[in-house]
């Protein structure tokens, strides 16, 4: 599968995962099968639409980067003219062509990563409670998880699972939502599969192509 990455201020993701349960107390892999979750998207990137199309992508654990625009470009390519030649778009003079033909990657890729948030981590009008493919659930469960980087059991690690069970104060209101306090050095990681492709040269049908997507907060 080819992996995605790209690195974004943490500023642009506060309040943007939310989850609310009756706990008062919470664990790594104890948590409560009641509590829900929903994904505030006017709070995800800071409503901004990220240029994702410039996103680092490695192929198959290869070292050599591509830009996902190129890199669907050359997926495009290959499967329009039924090569299975991975160069096959540098014999086009006008790439941009093609490229066009794609649509706008940054809007389409934007909705595509907004589009599977929602599937995975539900929205306020439709909250989810499944844990399974559950980003939000994944977050939590994984702060609760880390050990602390300095080798002792301290509060002021800020990789500590403090960061999550400090918000279970005691007489906490367990009916309000609580957001995920994410830092500098957390790393966001979902599947996404692309396939908004428009062939306008041949009949051949486009596959949708999978990646890996990894959101390092900065």
């Amino acid at each position: 599968m080819n992996i995605a990455e790209i690195s974004l201020p943490v500023s642009h993701f506060t309040n943007s995962f939310n989850f609310k349960t009756p706990q008062l107390e919470i664990t790594a892999n104890n948590i409560d099968p009641n509590t829900q979750y929903y994904v505030d998207l006017p709070n995800w990137n800071d409503a901004f639409d990220i240029s994702f199309s410039k996103t680092n992508v490695t192929k198959c654990g290869s070292y050599e980067y591509f830009p996902m625009w190129e890199d669907l470009l050359k997926h495009y390519a290959d499967n329009a003219f039924n090569e299975s030649n991975s160069n096959m778009y540098k014999l086009f003079g006008n790439k941009q062509e093609i490229r066009n033909s794609l649509g706008n990657l940054d809007i389409s890729l934007n909705i595509q990563l907004n589009n599977k948030l929602l599937e995975s981590g539900g929205s306020i009008s439709n909250i989810k409670t499944d844990p399974s493919n559950n980003i939000i659930y994944d977050c939590i469960n994984t702060i609760l998880s880390i050990n602390c980087c300095c080798g002792r059991c301290c509060c002021c690690c800020r990789y500590s699972p403090e960061r999550i069970t400090d918000l279970f104060t005691p007489q906490r209101d367990v009916t309000q939502w609580l957001s995920i306090p994410f830092i500098a050095g957390d790393t966001l990681i979902f599947n996404v599969k692309y396939k908004d492709f428009t062939n306008n040269f041949t009949n051949n049908p486009i596959p949708y192509i999978e990646y890996l997507f990894k959101i390092h907060l900065t």
